[in-house]
């Protein structure tokens, strides 16, 4: 099977690649970047629709190449130097895909039985809610919203981190009011974590529909968050520090939910 060869940087399409990784061009072209089989993969399994496939045979083992030669998207092999150009990971595994922008609202949410809901407020590292969304996935969340969100969804380190995850769950983008609108119109109880909170988060019952609300890496949450929610819980710090990263919290909490659920 003969594929489109692009053995040089200057290409046209590499550049337009290349244009992805800036979020103002995401936006406009409602694009975004997968690198990765097993994160590809994960997106076909979501019904998402790859516009164009990128891979190098010197990084791509078998697997990846019986999965392109199976594949009728758009399929351009490039050269190892023209593939370290447009890869963002260290260590390629030669295949990178184009697909479009996932675009949802809060009332495309499914509310079932008992739902979790994690939302977050301003967070900023890319990783950090990759690693959220990799564990949302695990614990059962139904859908992860962002707060006034400082960090671009489709950030290719975002889906990285995530392992494909990603595309399991769906992720939108809201402000406060809308939220606490959507949450009390679907009787979805909201808690809100604080350090300063008295209530232990293994106090409250969290064998319900709810919202576990957490704040930004540096500032926790807004007062406006905390004085809107049902309820305020926190995370018991021995230490002598304050606070847990907020990946760490969100992993805390969302199994102490599924632990209440399983009882």
């Amino acid at each position: 099977m003969k594929f489109n060869k692009i053995n040089s940087v200057q290409n046209i399409k590499i550049k337009s690649v290349l244009k992805l990784y800036k979020p103002s061009e995401r936006i406009k072209k409602s694009l975004m970047i997968i690198e990765g089989f097993r994160e590809i993969t994960r997106s076909l399994n979501a019904n998402c629709k790859l516009k164009e496939i990128f891979f190098c045979s010197y990084y791509a083992n078998d697997k990846i190449i019986d999965f392109i030669k199976s594949s009728d998207s758009s399929i351009y092999e490039c050269s190892k130097k023209v593939f370290d150009k447009i890869s963002y990971r260290q260590s390629p595994e030669g295949i990178l895909a184009i697909t479009n922008i996932i675009k949802r609202k809060i009332n495309d949410l499914e509310i079932q039985s008992k739902s979790i809901f994690l939302v977050i407020e301003n967070i900023e590292k890319p990783g950090n809610l990759g690693n959220i969304i990799r564990t949302s996935d695990a614990a059962g969340v139904n859908g992860i919203i962002l707060l006034n969100n400082k960090t671009d969804i489709n950030n290719p380190n975002v889906i990285r981190s995530s392992i494909g995850s990603f595309f399991s769950i769906p992720i939108i983008n809201t402000d406060i009011n809308t939220f606490f609108n959507w949450a009390n119109n679907n009787n979805i109880k909201t808690f809100a974590t604080s350090p300063q909170a008295s209530t232990r988060y293994t106090d409250v019952n969290l064998n319900q529909s709810l919202a576990i609300i957490f704040g930004s890496e540096n500032k926790g949450l807004s007062n406006k968050v905390i004085n809107l929610s049902n309820n305020t819980i926190s995370i018991p710090m021995l230490g002598q520090n304050d606070s847990l990263n907020v990946s760490s919290s969100a992993s805390i909490i969302l199994y102490e939910a599924l632990r209440q659920k399983s009882l």
